[in-house]
């Protein structure tokens, strides 16, 4: 059991996203980037928390658009996004 619970937590600390993975993640779906010399969203505030099993993530891109998102096993779940496509 002890094991297993191990393993378990062995595979969630291998496969947490990155910061590098969250910026990616925001461009290829969302088009949001920080580099201003590109055609995309442009964000003005980013906040990210990373801990050992999993990551959130809080990009502001004006007053009224904003996306959270928490990332585990190499994948992101959207708390809140209400950036305007």
């Amino acid at each position: 059991m002890i094991a297993a619970v191990l393993g378990i937590y062995f595979v969630m600390v291998l496969t947490r996203p990155t910061d590098d993975d969250y910026r990616t993640y925001l461009y290829k779906e969302h088009g949001v980037c920080f580099n201003i010399h590109e055609k995309c969203i442009q964000a003005q505030s980013e906040h990210m928390l990373t801990l050992p099993i999993y990551m959130t993530a809080e990009t502001q891109i004006s007053e009224e658009q904003e996306i959270r998102v928490f990332g585990i096993f190499n994948h992101f779940f959207i708390r809140k996004n209400s950036i305007k496509s």
